[in-house]
């Protein structure tokens, strides 16, 4: 942050990046999402929530190689499916323009 005051960003004079801009970065809905993700993701690491089912993948694994990877595959298919079909079926986010609009030229 200081160092955008000390050496500002600057092009032909004019000053392009604040550290305000610099902020407003992390306020990104995919950046929140993504910390969000990897916090849950060590959170069942290190509570050994899925322990239990690593355990019966793996077992499956070793007794029934070739079952166990169509079965994988096929979960992970019908995930995707599912998630595509979620992500379709959500409201559209619209960007709205809240500028004024421009005079018209006389």
């Amino acid at each position: 942050m200081v160092g955008f005051e000390i050496v500002p960003y600057t092009h032909d004079g004019e000053r392009l990046l604040t550290v305000g801009d610099f902020f407003l970065g992390f306020g990104n809905e995919a950046l929140i999402t993504i910390c969000t993700l990897m916090m849950v993701g060590k959170a069942l690491e290190t509570t050994g929530a899925l322990q239990p089912l690593a355990n019966v993948v793996g077992r499956a694994w070793a007794a029934r190689p070739v079952l166990a990877l169509l079965v994988t595959l096929i979960a992970g298919a019908v995930l995707i499916i599912l998630s595509l079909i979620v992500a379709n079926l959500q409201p559209q986010k619209r960007e709205r323009n809240f500028e004024k609009p421009a005079a018209a030229h006389r």
